[in-house]
């Protein structure tokens, strides 16, 4: 029996905001479709293409010859044809890097983060792995977002704090979590089931770009809506005109639709929610605007008196003992957005991440975002992008021949990004064990690639072993 959701308009959402104070807003792949990044159908097409070594043909013949493979999966099409293109986790997130550099957020993103500026909304949900929504809440709002990752289980989320909250269903594309083949995305779906549990609780669901085409996804929050008090404030799903949702979306929508849920039929994205935020009354700012770049505020600033009006002195004595004991983060606390990262860090997970390098990894790429800052080739390396970051941002300098270092994490660094470019051989960590300024550089590098710690344990042991064959001794 063919199923029909109720209608709804943007005028009904609106309402819906105002009557339930807030909202929450999930984004599928289609929100960052004019910011230049593709689709999923669009990604099958590309790899499509370089399987088959043919840039000049077009989705459809590409679509005909992969049925034709016996690796394609049509009902997992998109993991299916990842796994067979790319034989590393570093080689997809090679991949999806030259998708993503560069790419700015779009209207709508900026829309949603003035929404969260207002307070209609501080929870954003979504199957992207990019970093668009992150860069608008930074732009627009002057503070950084909480970000929980598609393997992070958030047991305790403040949803007192203004500050964005964004849960990540299928990872990010530059931390080596990428949730988006089978197997994967079965051992994040306990962690995407706590996420989407909250979402049921928040009152009013706002849906933009989603096909609803993840059946892990559409299997929780269908479970949730069998109880009458989940989402009871509406599902409102965005829809382009001319576009019906799929059969899953529609039972979602039946299910719920005497809770005020339906469909919103729409131009595009950035036209609705343009004109939501027009809709919505007049609200200020809340009195929270962290940061200003370029401004008196992003130098030094007296770190105690900013973390009190942040934090409550309980966690702000604990936040300011866990900097104290490692030394390594005094240079977060110089300046605001410094502060202010560590103080989202800390929210996100009740405690300071001890992964120093991917501290400051997303660190660079948020600031970067923030300033917008250019580059001049699209064909660069993640480590030649980083080295013109960190001229740009005043973290180096850069002699005749080399960039001289302006503070100490800079050089092994950049040194770590190197050896991911051109991998690591068993022989060559071991060498790198005995020199302290090579170790520094080596530490830098399993901070940044998922599992390296094990290739690290399992060169230590080649090295000891050949030490043995050496010395006669196996």
């Amino acid at each position: 029996m063919a199923i029909d959701a109720p209608q709804r308009s943007m005028h009904d959402v609106s309402k819906a905001i105002v009557v339930n104070g807030k909202c929450t807003v999930f984004l599928g792949a289609g929100i960052s479709v004019p910011a230049g990044i593709p689709s999923a159908y669009g990604i099958i097409a590309n790899i499509g293409r370089i399987l088959l070594k043919k840039d000049n043909i077009n989705d459809d013949e590409v679509y005909a010859w992969l049925k034709t493979q016996d690796f394609f999966d049509q009902n997992s099409a998109y993991a299916s044809i990842l796994d067979a293109a790319f034989a590393s986790e570093n080689d997809r997130l090679a991949y999806f890097e030259t998708e993503i550099r560069g790419k700015r957020p779009t209207t709508a993103h900026k829309s949603i983060a003035k929404m969260i500026d207002h307070g209609f909304t501080s929870i954003v949900v979504t199957t992207n792995f990019d970093r668009l929504m992150e860069y608008a809440v930074l732009k627009v709002c002057h503070h950084f977002p909480c970000v929980y990752q598609s393997d992070l289980m958030p047991f305790e989320v403040n949803m007192q704090s203004h500050r964005a909250k964004i849960f990540k269903l299928h990872g990010d594309y530059l931390y080596g979590n990428i949730r988006n083949l089978d197997h994967e995305l079965y051992l994040v779906k306990e962690s995407m089931s706590r996420k989407l549990s909250i979402v049921a609780r928040e009152g009013v669901l706002l849906v933009s770009g989603y096909s609803g085409g993840d059946a892990t996804v559409m299997e929780a929050l269908e479970t949730f809506a069998k109880d009458e008090s989940a989402f009871n404030s509406g599902i409102y799903w965005l829809a382009l005109k001319g576009i019906k949702p799929n059969e899953a979306v529609l039972r979602l929508l039946e299910l719920t639709a005497d809770r005020g849920s339906g469909i919103v039929e729409i131009e595009s994205a950035d036209e609705f929610f343009t004109s939501l935020l027009e809709d919505l009354p007049e609200r200020t700012a809340k009195d929270h605007l962290l940061f200003r770049v370029g401004g008196q505020e992003d130098s030094t600033t007296d770190a105690p008196e900013y973390v009190s009006r942040q934090l409550d002195p309980i966690s702000a004595g604990e936040f300011f003992s866990l900097i104290k004991r490692r030394n390594e983060l005094r240079f977060f606390t110089d300046t605001i957005p410094g502060i202010d990262y560590l103080l989202a860090r800390f929210e996100e997970l009740g405690e300071l991440p001890g992964n120093f390098a991917e501290l400051i990894d997303r660190y660079i790429d948020f600031l970067s975002a923030l300033k917008e800052l250019s580059y001049d080739s699209k064909s660069d390396t993640k480590h030649e992008q980083r080295a013109k970051e960190l001229l740009q941002l005043g973290f180096a300098e850069k002699s005749q021949d080399n960039i001289i270092a302006m503070k100490p994490w800079v050089l092994p660094y950049l040194d770590s990004l190197l050896l991911l470019q051109n991998g690591l051989e068993l022989d060559k960590i071991g060498e790198m064990l005995d020199n302290e300024d090579h170790y520094e550089c080596l530490r830098f590098y399993v901070g940044l690639v998922k599992d390296a710690t094990a290739v690290v344990q399992t060169a230590v042991h080649h090295s000891k072993f050949k030490y043995r064959v050496a010395i006669g001794k196996t």
